[in-house]
């Protein structure tokens, strides 16, 4: 069998990863190139048949790069789950296939979703000030047990904090893009279009983004959303930054028309030092690593492995992208 040309981009954090599992690759000559520097690009993308996107921040300026060295790329992958940054209008013209990271990161960022619920129900800033301040002070806190929790975005991750939700005699709602014929889940009570976002919030004492970047989704929770949620909702965001309209969020945190927020994403990242969000105590900030864990990396090369062995033997690959959907 005649091996497949493979051309890799990385950047410099990303170099040891790949030379750690180069030799597993299967069937493949492979080539190189860094993402800030690109000398060869044209040459190494005009023989390519594969793109392997190494990248912290893959662009589509890269991938446009390539494709106009090569239009007839067959296979881009990217190592992360969120294709927002690399889909451009032209690129449904290409005759490749687009495949991504999806559900590896599912049950850790499902786990810090929870977490955060669980963190601000039970007041845990509280308790470390007054133990900072040996300060013995009782109350009441919360309980995730009978409250609602609502997910935007039912996919792998959004599965995943219904079925923790569920174990925790949670009421989980849930708004998604496409809805099956049949809507049947036993984690969910119920599953709604995405028009019904505001309906959800209402109900919800918990909300997680977990959606995708669209342009249907960009800056969809805005001040009429979070207007829309109650005075002790806590608002949690695992998906994309950029979901959230983060001056209305601000907002909403300042004025008390939420409870509270958990951030993992943000619309700029890093986020700025400036930022107000860095100094609100009802707030809790994750720097976009919620969804690692130890041997995070090697899940996730493992996974392109198994992908590229299935296109190496001409079988379907997996986690394909709706180019046209961007997801």
């Amino acid at each position: 069998m005649k091996a497949k040309n493979l051309l890799v981009i990385v950047d410099h954090d990303s170099m040891a990863t790949f030379e750690k599992h180069a030799a597993r690759l299967p069937g493949v000559n492979i080539a190189v190139e860094y993402v800030g520097e690109l000398e060869q690009i044209d040459k190494q993308a005009a023989a390519a048949e594969i793109v392997l996107l190494l990248c912290w921040k893959p662009a589509k300026h890269t991938l446009q790069r390539i494709l106009q060295a090569n239009p007839k790329i067959a296979w881009v992958h990217t190592w992360w789950a969120g294709v927002d940054s690399l889909i451009f209008p032209e690129l449904k013209n290409y005759p490749l296939i687009l495949t991504n990271a999806r559900g590896r990161f599912a049950e850790p960022l499902a786990e810090f979703a929870i977490g955060a619920c669980i963190y601000f129900a039970k007041d845990f800033p509280r308790l470390r000030r007054n133990q900072k301040a040996a300060h013995w002070e009782q109350f009441d806190g919360g309980m995730l047990a009978g409250k609602t929790l609502g997910i935007f975005g039912y996919g792998g991750i959004g599965r995943s904090v219904a079925r923790r939700a569920k174990g925790m005699e949670m009421r989980v709602l849930a708004v998604r893009r496409r809805i099956a014929a049949d809507t049947t889940d036993a984690n969910v009570h119920c599953i709604m279009p995405d028009s019904a976002l505001p309906e959800m919030c209402r109900e919800s004492d918990f909300i997680v983004a977990s959606a995708p970047l669209t342009r249907e989704t960009q800056g969809i929770f805005s001040n009429h959303i979070f207007q829309s949620m109650k005075p002790d909702a806590v608002f949690v965001n695992v998906g994309r930054g950029p979901v959230v309209d983060e001056a209305a969020l601000i907002k909403a945190l300042s004025d008390g028309t939420i409870k509270a927020a958990a951030l993992d994403v943000f619309e700029q990242e890093p986020l700025d030092p400036s930022s107000p969000l860095w100094a609100m105590e009802n707030v809790l900030i994750s720097p976009h690593c919620a969804d690692h864990y130890p041997g995070w990396i090697d899940h996730t090369i493992d996974f392109y492995v198994e992908n590229l062995e299935r296109f190496v033997h001409g079988r379907p690959l997996e986690n394909v992208v709706d180019i046209e959907s961007g997801y």
